[in-house]
């Protein structure tokens, strides 16, 4: 299928370190690699990496949008958010 075709072109991740098989790691790994991958090829300016059981949530009723571009605009490439 299409997912896989997309992992085994990452070869630099298949190696002895990287057990995709039983690590759990190493899939989030090459989750995150194909995400990336996935973005830049569709453009996109920012992606948000966060879990399944998490929520980005904006105060005020803000839009994910204007909150993205106002940090383009302030020249901020990469943001790290805290766990509340």
């Amino acid at each position: 299928n299409d997912f896989d075709a997309v992992w085994w072109s990452l070869q630099e991740f298949f190696n002895d370190e990287y057990d995709t098989d039983t690590q759990k790691m190493a899939r989030q790994q090459l989750n995150a690699e194909r995400g990336l991958r996935l973005a830049e090829q569709k453009g996109c300016d920012w992606l948000l990496h966060i879990d399944s059981d998490e929520l980005f949530h904006l105060r005020q009723g803000g839009q994910a949008d204007d909150h993205f571009a106002s940090l383009t605009r302030a020249g901020i490439h990469h943001m790290t958010y805290t766990n509340l």
